[in-house]
């Protein structure tokens, strides 16, 4: 039994250290992806908005966007 759980550490480690792997191949994509996101146009609030991007999905209960209150406070990100 103690072998079975050490196999199953070694392929965990090895998972992450693939991962890892991948992660840092793809670094330079993603810092050129995040440099053309910051250079990037700014949208306003109201452009966001207009564009739906602060309305919430409807919930299993059927709650719908307008009405529903964060629990964390996140409404007030958005207050001007």
């Amino acid at each position: 039994m103690r072998s079975a759980g050490l196999a199953e550490y070694t392929s965990d480690l090895l998972d992450l250290l693939h991962v890892l792997g991948r992660l840092v191949r793809l670094e330079a994509k993603q810092a050129d992806l995040l440099a053309r996101i910051c250079d990037g146009p700014l949208l306003s609030a109201g452009e966001l908005e207009a564009a739906g991007a602060f309305a919430l999905p409807k919930t299993a209960s059927g709650k719908g966007k307008k009405g529903a209150k964060s629990s964390a406070g996140q409404d007030d990100l958005f207050q001007g």
